[in-house]
C-alpha cells in the first residue's frame, strides 16, 4: 500500500509516470502500487505521442475508463472549488487546474 497526492492539468504528466507498468519507484517513477496493465502502458505512450487534440482526447478518456474500471488507485479526498460572484461578473470559468484566470472577465 503506498500514499500520493498529486493535482495537474496536464493528462502527460500524471498517469505516464504513475501508471505505467515499468513506471515503478526503483526505474524513478511513481507506480508505487506495482500496477500492470499492457493495453494501458501502449494507450499512455500513444497519447504523448500524438498531436491530434481529438485523437489525444479520446486516448485520455480510455485511460479514465480503465483506470476506473480496475481501480488501481483508492480516491479518498478530491477537491472541489467553489467561487462566489454576482449577477455583474460575466466570463468567470472555473479551471480544472484551480488556476483563476481573469483575462475574459468583466464587470457590468
Amino acid at each position: 500500500m503506498a500514499q500520493m497526492a498529486w493535482m495537474t492539468n496536464d493528462p502527460d504528466t500524471l498517469p505516464f509516470p504513475a501508471l505505467r507498468s515499468d513506471a515503478r519507484p526503483e526505474e524513478g517513477g511513481f507506480n508505487s502500487g506495482y500496477y500492470q496493465n499492457a493495453e494501458l502502458d501502449e494507450i499512455l505512450v500513444e497519447a504523448r505521442r500524438s498531436t491530434d487534440q481529438e485523437e489525444r482526447a479520446e486516448l485520455y478518456r480510455r485511460v479514465q475508463e480503465i483506470v476506473h474500471e480496475e481501480a488501481p488507485w483508492l480516491f479518498v479526498a478530491n477537491w472541489v472549488q467553489n467561487a462566489v460572484t454576482s449577477d455583474r461578473v460575466d466570463g468567470l470559468r472555473l479551471e480544472p487546474s484551480f488556476v483563476l484566470l481573469l483575462k475574459d472577465v468583466t464587470k457590468k
